[in-house]
Formats: structure tokens, C-alpha cells, sequence
């Protein structure tokens, strides 16, 4: 795969975010991420932000949507077709399952399969493109603020 253009600057935090294993439920980049859990890290080293890797809904439902409409309160839904760096990628289900990711260009985000290693792979496609369509599913873009 051909990678568009990733900011120079983050290199060094992106490219030490991939080939993390997954983990359910998984918070630690040494034990592993699953996907809720490599955004917040990205989060934080991107823009300082500590989230919730796993809030209280999340740690004991799994219900991935209410975690990160709780978290993302500095964030606001942006146009499906204008992604960029840094962008929480939330998707809709497929088979019962919730994914979400980072943006790192347009095309590109960075994320965490499961049974996979996080990598970048391309989102504007016909697998994930259809399901950032629809509210609260989408592009959530950073507004400012910081959490406390």
C-alpha cells in the first residue's frame, strides 16, 4: 500500500503506535490495544489529552459508541469527506461490531484489528467509507479545550 502524506512532525509517535497487538479491552501498548484504546493513546500523545481508555459503560458493556461520546466532548462531527491527521474515525457496526481509528491523512487511518498488529490501512473504501455515513458515526475532529 501506497501511504499519502502523514505530518513530519508525528512520524515518531505514529510510527511508534504501530505493531501493537491487539488486546480486548487492552490499554497498554506493551500488553496491547484494542481499537478504543490505540485513539486515546494517540490522543494523548498527539494533542495532551488524556481520555478515558475504558470508561465504566465500556469496561463493563463493551458498548464502544457511549465511551466516546462521553470522551469526545472537545471533538465536534465534521464532513465525512474532509478527514485529517488526527481525526477520531468512528465506525458503525458490521456483524454486531464497533470500530473506530485515527485519521492520518484523507485516505489513511491508523488502527487496530482484531486478531491483528496496528497499522495503517486505507478507510475510503467500500468496507469502511459507508459506515462513517451516519450520525454518531463519522469524523470527530478536535475543537480545543483539553479535559481535566
Amino acid at each position: 500500500m501506497v501511504m499519502t502524506h502523514i505530518c513530519t512532525e508525528w512520524d515518531y509517535h505514529v510510527n511508534a503506535l504501530l505493531g501493537i497487538p491487539f488486546k480486548y479491552r487492552g490499554t497498554s501498548p506493551e500488553e496491547g490495544l484494542d481499537c478504543w484504546g490505540l485513539v486515546c493513546l494517540f490522543q494523548e500523545k498527539l494533542r495532551g489529552i488524556r481520555m478515558s481508555a475504558h470508561t465504566e459503560v465500556y469496561r463493563n458493556k463493551g458498548i464502544l459508541d457511549t465511551a466516546v461520546r462521553y470522551e469526545v466532548q472537545w471533538y465536534r462531527l465534521a464532513p465525512t469527506d474532509k478527514s485529517r491527521f488526527g481525526d477520531i474515525l468512528l465506525f458503525s457496526p458490521l456483524n454486531g461490531v464497533m470500530h473506530c481509528g485515527v485519521a492520518l491523512d484523507s485516505q489513511t487511518m491508523l488502527h487496530v484489528a482484531v486478531d491483528g498488529f496496528s497499522s495503517p490501512e486505507a478507510f475510503n473504501n467500500a468496507l469502511w467509507r459507508p459506515r462513517l455515513a451516519s450520525a454518531p458515526y463519522g469524523i470527530y475532529r478536535y475543537t480545543g479545550g483539553s479535559k481535566s
